[in-house]
């Protein structure tokens, strides 16, 4: 029998192996199974609940000192070790006590099993596994020992399972994934820089180097710094989860001195923790690829495969970026929540970063990741199929990173347009259901509006023209016309849709018809505003003066339609455009052709006079060319707005032409 040593020392609840976090929960009647997280959380909100303080309170946990040279153990024949359990094999039920030999077995001398009393988590994330001795017979070097391979994940995972206390097998995989997936890239160099591919031992005891020119360890360097750059983050991700998020001051429901509600909690962290998740299953694969072969080759495929998989929580996380930003500003004024984040800051794991940082991570990374892969690209031979898989994979992560800022900028603009609602009073006119996830804010300003009423006829004043000062918003659908009432409120007074607007310059102010008591002293830089059907479906127009020359052509370009210029091609802004329905089935000849079904509808962007139509088909986005054959033109705004627009293009010819006559007859 081997000979034991019981030693007691005390530890906080961040120092404990499983099996003390077991035996704290056994001995409080507390469920003990689950992955190590599982168990700290538990136990944690246990601590709390007794009035101690989780990250200060020590536990009396005993150790056994290593076994003595000579022990004997007696396996039955179903627990040899000649057929280890793999991830798709259960192992044999293993019901004997293990104090009678079996008959037909001897008793053989073996090393220790790794199981849950030997087996720990190191504070790098490693697996570390108590060192045992064993007494073959044979004289042992102490250097010997330091020779012993490394645990692998493969290996970890091949510990055969405890049975629970339910019946339910406890599968080793799911406690030391997250500590073991990625923890061997994470060891710095001797110059203190990340790991490179070269210093690997395995590639170094592969003397593949010797074997490989300049150009192909440029391109191996490349590719490994995306599972080091990719292991360094998943380890910051799990310090953001497991000590800022899970932390007792931010958890309302482990601890009644939660400086965070649930609202702000959910805003501050969004969904971090299936950032972390993807980002963990990446890491896994990555680990896999490099365990088949230290001479990476299919790096980008996998990068491929992931982002268009799963890389869509970093949209929904950098989409929450304008409320994460505003909820930690408003948080910060909070003295009770500053001294918790200062504390938690404080922690020699945080390695002087604050939590922000922490925060920024996945939009840092998504950001990285086409940079590490057009480092790669550039290191590969045109038109080689490596070649071609990183440019798919740059194209698929250009996307991502796409798609993350048009998120951010929606939410952005949709907290505008809530702050812009706020600010505005329907009295005079009809309220108007300003929000919408569509519609943004392009340009605002404070304009003077020249009036010329003509005066009553009992007044004995001369003519002469005023001025009005209103404030303008101009959206990317509709215009709102207001008066300031304050600085943060404004009377609504007309809108109109944008697309039914009019802008003119006015350089002659002497002769247009429109002034006929001219303009007041220090008025210039003029334009015409014309409502062609505002809120009343009235024409209404208005004279305005701006504070610059530049400022005049600001307002004239985002008012105004944009024009090629060209004869041939007419293109038409997303809010102005025609709309047609197809009347026959078209199916796309080239990939930048869009298939229409009969009766689809469609805006036109683009019309070419050699019939061809470029557009966006409205049931699911998708945009492309089709020929303007198999559609015809209906009836939306756009066409009643061109009616409107030639309309009163016709009034101000008319007008002058009976102010000229006018003119003629006086003469």
């Amino acid at each position: 029998m081997a000979t034991t040593v019981e030693q007691v020392s005390s530890k906080k609840l961040a120092d404990l192996r499983v099996v003390d976090l077991r035996m704290q929960l056994e001995q409080r009647g507390l469920e003990k199974t689950g992955v190590k997280a599982v168990l700290i959380e538990r136990l944690q909100k246990a601590l709390t609940e007794e009035g101690h303080d989780p990250l200060e309170h020590l536990f009396e946990v005993s150790e056994t000192a290593t076994p003595v040279k000579g022990k004997v153990a007696t396996t039955p024949s179903s627990a040899k070790r000649a057929k280890p359990v793999t991830l798709n094999e259960k192992p044999k039920d293993q019901s004997g006590d293990g104090d009678e030999e079996d008959p037909e077995d001897p008793p053989i001398l073996v090393e220790d099993e790794p199981t849950e009393e030997n087996m720990e988590v190191g504070d790098e994330g490693q697996l570390e596994i108590e060192d045992v001795e064993v007494d073959d017979g044979q004289e042992h070097d102490d250097d010997d020992e330091e020779e012993e391979e490394e645990l692998t994940y493969q290996e970890a995972v091949s510990v055969p399972s405890t049975p629970s206390e339910n019946g339910d097998d406890f599968k080793p995989e799911d406690e030391y994934k997250k500590v073991t997936t990625g923890a061997r890239f994470e060891k710095k160099s001797p110059t203190g820089t990340r790991t490179l591919w070269c210093e690997m031992p395995e590639v170094k005891n592969s003397g593949v180097l010797m074997r490989m020119s300049s150009t192909e360890r440029k391109l191996q360097e490349a590719m490994f710094e995306v599972i080091t750059s990719e292991a360094s983050y998943l380890k910051s991700l799990d310090m953001l989860v497991s000590h800022f998020m899970m932390s007792p001051q931010f958890s309302a429901e482990h601890s009644t001195d939660c400086v965070l509600n649930r609202r702000d909690k959910h805003v501050l962290f969004s969904n971090i923790p299936a950032v972390r998740d993807v980002s963990e299953n990446f890491m896994s694969e990555l680990d896999e690829t490099w365990q088949k072969s230290y001479v990476l080759t299919n790096i980008c495929d996998l990068i491929t495969k992931h982002a268009s998989e799963n890389f869509g929580v970093y949209v929904k996380y950098c989409s929450n970026q304008v409320y994460q930003d505003r909820t930690l500003e408003q948080l910060m004024e909070n003295t009770e929540f500053v001294d918790s984040l200062q504390r938690l800051e404080m922690c020699p794991e945080c390695q002087g970063l604050n939590m922000r940082s922490f925060l920024l991570l996945p939009m840092q990374r998504v950001t990285r990741l086409p940079l590490l892969i057009d480092a790669i690209h550039h290191r590969m031979d045109p038109g080689s199929e490596e070649h071609t898989a990183a440019m798919r994979a740059h194209v698929v992560l250009s996307k991502i990173v796409k798609d993350c800022n048009e998120g951010a900028r929606r939410m952005e603009r949709l907290e505008e347009m809530c702050n812009i609602e706020k600010q505005l009073i329907f009295n005079k006119v009809k309220k108007l259901p300003l929000i919408s996830p569509s519609r943004y804010l392009v340009k605002k300003g404070e304009l003077l509006r020249i009036l010329n009423d003509a005066p009553s006829r009992f007044s004995l004043a001369k003519a002469k023209a005023s001025r009005q000062s209103l404030y303008f918003l101009l959206f990317n659908d509709m215009i709102l016309v207001t008066k300031r009432k304050s600085e943060d409120s404004y009377s609504v007074i007309d809108y109109s849709m944008r697309n039914a607007l009019h802008v003119e310059p006015i350089d002659e102010a002497e002769k247009d018809v429109r002034l006929p008591y001219g303009v007041p002293v220090g008025c210039k830089n003029l334009l015409a505003l014309v409502l062609l059907e505002n809120h009343e479906q009235k024409h209404v127009e208005m004279i305005l003066c701006c504070d610059s020359p530049s400022d005049r052509a600001r307002w004239i370009d985002a008012c105004t339609p944009k024009n090629t210029g060209n004869d041939d091609e007419k293109i038409y802004e997303e809010w102005d455009c025609p709309r047609v329905q197809a009347i026959h089935s078209y199916t796309a000849q080239q990939p930048d052709e869009l298939s229409l079904e009969e009766c689809d509808v469609v805006n036109v962007l683009k019309k070419v006079n050699d019939g061809w139509f470029e557009g966006e088909r409205i049931r699911d986005g998708e945009r492309g060319w089709f020929p303007a054959s198999y559609t015809r033109e209906i009836q939306n705004s756009h066409v009643r707005a061109k009616n409107l627009k030639n309309r009163y293009r016709l009034m101000v010819a008319s007008k002058a032409f009976i102010e000229g006559q006018k003119r003629g007859g006086k003469k």
